[in-house]
């Protein structure tokens, strides 16, 4: 008679929850060491991320509002993987890459289709988990899970509520914390869940004939709004939102019963009703099967993140993750609410997460990462994003490594602030971005190394494009942003087409910098200038700056409106300047091409120590050295460190530059290119050994940012040298930073 298998596993780490933010906590955790055990309840990782609900993964960029805020670490080399493999975005293909990513590390193994269903604890205090139970119907197979650290990275906070974890849910009042956002009493409603769909034209008329539980949807006022057509996506649809007036955990059937009524009763309206004659020829593919679930429980730490945390941006001593979405609320009935489908508030910029709100308070080993972490709801609202959740696993999963090294408990590293520190150079070594936390790593060689090159980039401006289109000042004001490191900026030039004799009026602004604010926002503004300008095409004209600044600068040119002016644009981009169109608010957007322009004098930002000042994206300065010469064949620049004496070199890291303010969607997504430009795809390291140069290393076809070269074996050297022999498609060579152990 056939029976039950029962498994019983151990691990130095249980992390339950493959969704963005289990994932990278898995995955961190298993290459610091820690034997690693990660359990999902579905039969494909990613979560809300993958092919089973098709969300794209959002977090701190904010749809580029956020300037140079792509998520690092883990997270970002899944992106730049997905570009590379899956230029067309195909939901299965990101699927792989997820799965590949976990099959790559030896320390874990992985669970899939396995669902936590009970906990032990141990009677405290303090209070902690022993052992998990979960099981596996596929293989019909029962596990017991026991470790000294678990990660609840379940969305819903399956281990924490088993546990006894303290937590939260629905809305606090505004008298608790005193968020202005926060309604006036507490409310236990929750946001909804989203069902998406695809659809594909299939070149000929295709009818729809709806099953009996499609709902009619035609009346409800987010379909009488419009605002959509035949044409589009259901993945672009996220307001086919329902459910938060229920229990999101225990009626989740319901939930999602409901939905896949709403949305065949949409797909319903868009082929049946008349109103939408471009989708005649469109057949539904693809309806998910499992609802994307935005808010359930959220468990209490040491410290709740709050609504004042985010706008005012405290320079946490143990910040270790990075998040910058909008506040961003639903209304709880969704798709049937008359209310608009969201509401944003933007915050000031990107904010930094402290380690205390990624464990729980009152269970002694519980981390956790997600949607579920130690937040108010209002600060929930940004910190809700996946690519948010990612970062906040990779620095739990990091944590728990350091802790399940030593023997500790969570809360044995708020007690060290040697161990905290420990932790968030370990993170930023390994590219996680941390605002404003320099690379302070005592083992990098690199920090001690005096760095020459064969050249240097210096920024005079951006050449005219003959054949590019000019940007008419009829829409909006022209932004355009110029790191400064001179102490006097004389003067702006830019070329220009006017239909009339008319004024150029300037405004000159510059961000506003604080040690944790990675803002890229004109907030300050030091004067505007006039100029006139005559009819005429291709004309340079002069705007005198005359300004004396007080240490690096971005400085802002303000370019406003005026429907008879244009400016002729550029094809050259230089990382740190960015150029935008205004619409009345205070930040510009989108991204633009750059403007033909030069500044006087010429700008010395991307010298060759920048590669050891510490920081390895912009953060005030670019941050980067940039070859004078372009790479080319027969020219090959190159970057050199150079040590007193000898030193013994194991490992070298490379922190190459891919564009941070570049958004890489997970869905629906299509670029012409597969590696990022910026990046070098063809390098060699060289090292000097009994007084000669020679090659150590030789990197071909890169498409990562981080480039981790452990050599064959330790050399003893005072001289490394970088040669850039390749890029992925940039004139010039770039890199951000260099670590050598």
């Amino acid at each position: 008679m056939a029976e039950m298998r029962h498994v019983a596993m151990q691990a130095d780490l249980v992390v339950a929850g493959g969704g963005m933010a289990g994932l990278a906590g898995a995955i961190a955790a298993a290459r610091h060491g820690a034997r690693v055990l990660l359990v999902h309840d579905r039969p494909v990782l990613g979560g809300n991320a993958s092919s089973e609900v098709r969300v794209w993964v959002g977090g701190a960029q904010a749809h580029v509002l956020n300037r140079f805020a792509r998520e690092g670490g883990i997270l970002n080399e899944l992106l730049l993987e997905q570009l590379y493999r899956n230029t067309e975005s195909s939901p299965a293909v990101w699927d792989a890459i997820l799965l590949d990513a976990v099959a790559r590390e030896p320390n874990l193994t992985l669970l899939l289709d396995t669902t936590v269903d009970g906990v032990t604890v141990s009677d405290g205090p303090p209070r902690r988990i022993t052992a998990a139970t979960a099981f596996c119907g596929t293989s019909q197979t029962r596990y017991e899970l026991a470790a000294p650290l678990f990660l609840d990275a379940s969305g819903d906070s399956v281990l924490g509520i088993l546990a006894g974890a303290d937590y939260r849910i629905g809305k606090e009042g505004r008298q608790e914390f005193g968020e202005p956002t926060a309604p006036e009493r507490p409310d236990p409603r929750c946001l909804g869940a989203s069902l998406l769909f695809y659809t594909r034209d299939l070149g000929r008329p295709v009818t729809f004939v709806p099953p009996e539980f499609a709902i009619d949807v035609s009346g409800t006022p987010r379909v009488r709004r419009g605002g959509f057509d035949g044409h589009v996506q259901g993945c672009h649809l996220w307001w086919i939102e329902w459910g938060g007036e229920l229990d999101t955990v225990h009626d989740a059937l319901r939930i999602k019963h409901k939905l896949t009524g709403i949305v065949y009763g949409l797909w319903n309206h868009i082929k049946n009703s008349g109103r939408f004659p471009e989708a005649r020829n469109l057949d539904l593919e693809w309806v998910g099967s499992v609802p994307g679930k935005r808010e359930s429980y959220r468990l209490v730490g040491p410290h709740l993140l709050t609504e004042h945390d985010l706008f005012c941006q405290p320079d946490f001593p143990d910040g270790c993750a990075t998040g910058g979405w909008t506040i961003d609320h639903h209304p709880p009935r969704g798709i049937f609410d008359d209310a608009p489908p969201s509401r944003h508030i933007r915050l000031p910029g990107p904010y930094n997460i402290p380690l205390r709100c990624l464990f729980s308070w009152n269970v002694a080993n519980l981390f956790m990462a997600g949607r579920n972490i130690s937040a108010t709801n209002v600060a929930f609202g940004s910190i809700r994003l996946m690519g948010t959740g990612a970062v906040c696993g990779q620095a739990a999963g990091t944590a728990a490594a350091l802790c399940a090294a030593r023997g500790l408990m969570p809360h044995d590293l708020l007690a060290d602030d040697d161990l905290v520190q420990q932790v968030r150079q370990t993170l930023l070594c390994d590219d996680q971005h941390i605002i404003g936390l320099p690379n302070r790593d005592p083992a990098d060689l690199a920090r001690d190394a005096a760095v020459t090159a064969s050249d240097e980039l210096t920024l005079r401006g951006a050449t005219a494009d003959p054949r590019g289109t000019p940007v008419r000042l009829d829409r909006g004001d022209h932004w355009l942003m110029v790191p400064v490191a001179t102490p006097h900026v004389r003067s702006l030039s830019l070329c220009v087409d006017a239909t009339a004799a008319t004024t150029l009026t300037v405004d000159i602004r510059r961000n506003d910098f604080a040690p944790t604010r990675h803002h890229y926002v004109p907030e300050t503004l030091l004067a505007t200038r006039r100029v006139r300008l005559s009819r005429g095409r291709r004309q340079w004209v002069t705007v005198p700056v005359d300004l004396d600044l007080d240490g690096p600068a971005n400085l802002w040119f303000v370019m406003r409106r005026n429907p008879r002016i244009a400016l002729r644009p550029s094809r050259q981009r230089f990382t740190g300047a960015l150029s935008s169109l205004g619409d009345g608010r205070p930040w510009p957007e989108p991204r633009l091409d750059l403007p033909a322009f030069r500044i006087a004098p010429a700008q010395p930002v991307y010298a060759a120590a920048n590669v050891v000042n510490g920081f390895s994206r912009p953060f005030v300065m670019p941050n980067l050295w940039i070859s004078g010469s372009r790479v080319a064949r027969g020219t090959a620049p190159w970057l050199e460190l150079t040590w007193p004496k000898p030193r013994t070199v194991r490992q070298v890291r490379l922190y190459l530059s891919h564009d941070p303010d570049m958004q890489i969607p997970t869905m629906l997504m299509h670029y012409p290119f597969r590696i990022v430009p910026t990046l070098l795809a063809d390098l060699t390291i060289q090292a000097r050994v009994n007084g000669r140069l020679r090659p150590v290393a030789r990197i071909r076809g890169n498409h990562r940012r981080l480039v981790v070269v452990d050599l064959d074996r330790p050399i003893r050297t005072d001289r490394l040298r970088i040669v850039a022999q390749a890029t992925a498609g940039s004139p010039h060579a770039e890199i951000y930073e260099v670590r050598v152990y």
